[in-house]
This record gives structure tokens, sequence and C-alpha cells, in this order.
């Protein structure tokens, strides 16, 4: 079902991927409604959603094409969307995120004016919770132009989800890892990136971004797992070159600390000590640092205390778990490194 307006080809191809989406999915859908920029298809996926999204979906049939599908996944939802996607261009928007009015608008006015670039992303207004409303997007996961792989892998550049991009270039790179669970989109950026894409990114806010209680999965362990995989993709990839492959080999390097950062605060949270320090230990040993001198002396001398403040930490906040890992990367990396991004993610459809 298209838009009953719509007699042409559409210029947008608004894909939403919904799971469990009946709380908030109306609101999303009212403000692509309401853009002042009406040259667009609205395609929704419901992945395999056991609450009422199809009741609270119903009134919007005759604006929408609305897909259904056994769970699958974001990326694989997202799949199916491109196959029926019209538009020139492709804009993702979560199933419980809002566009501001002239969200469409400025995007399209910017990109027919700079018809050189391929993938474009606003800045956006983070709400939801008490620890993040009113706070902008860039100004916690920041954007440095120009936007190029090395700064995308360094985290100068972070590609926010509510993109617009080509049409084309799915056919080009591929489409979503259906098997990348929380870290599809960072793949996907990462191999439009490798072709030499142009990526560029707007100072406006043009996007309301919700931040959940639920925001970061519990398995983050797995999701750094997905972050590795699709660098290993991206470095056995044919046309990766060697100035490409230093860059991914130091991510991954990176990722592989992160994942242990991961462990190491689970294993203080279930009092497994003895691991913890074995692994704290192994950690120094390849990256030698005084700030984690301290945490392994804290975790010997004190580790009852550790855990407290890791547990309080984790209490202390309504996206509790985030802010608690963020801390330790402090502790880890030193201020010179800043919170790590890819925290900013949705709860995937399991």
């Amino acid at each position: 079902m298209k838009l009953d307006h719509q007699e042409t080809t559409p210029e947008v191809s608004v894909v939403i991927c919904a799971y469990n989406a009946a709380l908030f999915i109306s609101e999303t859908l009212e403000s692509v409604l309401a853009q002042t920029c009406q040259n667009f298809e609205i395609i929704v996926v419901n992945d395999g959603s056991t609450d009422n999204t199809d009741q609270v979906v119903t009134p919007y049939l005759d604006r929408i094409t609305y897909l259904k599908q056994p769970n699958s996944g974001p990326g694989a939802a997202r799949n199916t969307a491109f196959k029926y996607a019209q538009g020139r261009y492709v804009a993702l928007l979560d199933s419980d995120d809002q566009w501001l009015p002239h969200y469409l608008e400025t995007m399209l006015l910017r990109l027919q004016a700079e018809p050189e670039i391929d993938v474009l992303y606003p800045n956006a207004i983070l709400f939801g919770t008490a620890q993040w409303e009113g706070k902008l997007f860039q100004d916690v996961c920041p954007s440095t132009a120009p936007v190029t792989l090395e700064k995308f892998l360094a985290r100068e550049c972070n590609v926010f989800i509510s993109a617009m991009f080509k049409r084309e270039i799915l056919d080009k790179v591929g489409w979503f890892d259906e098997s990348l669970r929380g870290s599809e989109d960072f793949d996907l950026w990462l191999r439009m990136l490798q072709r030499g894409y142009r990526f560029d990114f707007l100072r406006d806010p043009l996007v309301r971004y919700r931040k959940r209680a639920d925001s970061l999965s519990s398995s983050s362990t797995r999701f750094y797992q997905d972050v590795l995989r699709a660098l290993c993709k991206a470095l056995a990839a044919p046309q990766t070159t060697p100035e490409q492959t230093c860059l991914i080999m130091t991510t991954i390097s990176n990722v592989e600390a992160e994942i242990g950062l991961v462990t190491l605060k689970q294993k203080i949270l279930a009092r497994d000590f003895l691991s913890a320090v074995r692994d704290i230990t192994d950690v120094i040993a390849n990256r030698p640092s005084w700030k984690l001198k301290i945490i392994a002396t804290a975790l010997i001398l004190f580790p009852e205390f550790l855990a407290w403040v890791v547990t309080k930490r984790d209490a202390s906040g309504s996206i509790s778990s985030e802010s608690a890992l963020q801390a330790s990367q402090l502790l880890y990396y030193g201020a010179e490194r800043k919170p790590i991004p890819y925290l900013m993610t949705k709860p995937s459809s399991e």
C-alpha cells in the first residue's frame, strides 16, 4: 500500500524496522507523515513482533507499505524493505525515534546541492531518559569533517543510524549482513567507506533519538564480537588496501581490549575475583597502564569494595550498564580516549 498522493516514483524510501514497537511506532509514523517534503514512501517491516504492533499500525495501512516476517533481526528486516524500495534515496528510521518536520527537506536540499555526497546523516536530540534528555548526539558521539575510513574507525566520525543514502549503493556493496545483530549498521558503513563512497553530516538536529533503559543489550560481549566479525570481514575483502589493513588491524586490537573490559566488569559483578585478576594481569602485560594497575590492586586488596563501586555505578543511571562501562573505559584508556560510541545502540530484535 503506497501513499495515495504519489503519482510518480518517490524520491525517498523511508525504511522502518518494527519489533514490539506498539508503544512508540504511532509517534514515529506521525513524524514522517508531518514532513514538509512529501515525496516519499514508507515501508514498515514487522519483524515478528509479539505485542500489538499490528493493531497500532492498522490506521496507517492506506499510507504505508506494511510487511510482516518471522523474527530475523533488524538487518534482515531492513533488507526485506529494500526489496520493495522504489526511491532514489533510502532513509533509515528506528521505530521509536521521530523526525523533526524538516528532516526530509533539509537532507534532500543538501544532497541535491552536492550530488557527490553518497551518504548523509544529521545530528539528533536525545530524549527518553533523564541522563540523556536534551543532549545532542554529536556532543556524545562526535563527528569531525571530513568523514574518512580512518576517522570512522577511530570514532571521530560516528554515523547516526537515521542516515540517508543513495539506493544504488546497496547493489554495489551489498545489503545488511543479517548474521550481525546490533552492529549491522557499523558493518554497512564500513563497507561503503572502504569502497570510497563519500559521507557527510549536518550539525542541525533533525531527529529525536530515543534512549531507553534497555538501549544497551545485556549481551554486550556478543555485540562487540559482532563488531569484531565486521572488522575481520573488512580485513579479508579483496579491495582492502595496505593502508586500510593497518587501520583495521589497529581497530581490531582496540575492540579486543574492549571485549576484555566488558568481560572483566561481568566477572567483578559476579564476584569471580580470581578470574578477574588473571584477566586484568594479562591485559596489563599486553597494554601497560597505571590506571589498570590501580584497578588490579583494588581487585587484590579490596575486591568487595570494587564490586560495590561497580554495582553502585550500575544502579546510578537510567542507562546504568552504559555509564559503568564508559567509566571503566575512562579508567583504562585515560581522558584522551572517548567513550565508545558503539554503545549508542538500540535493543535488537531477538
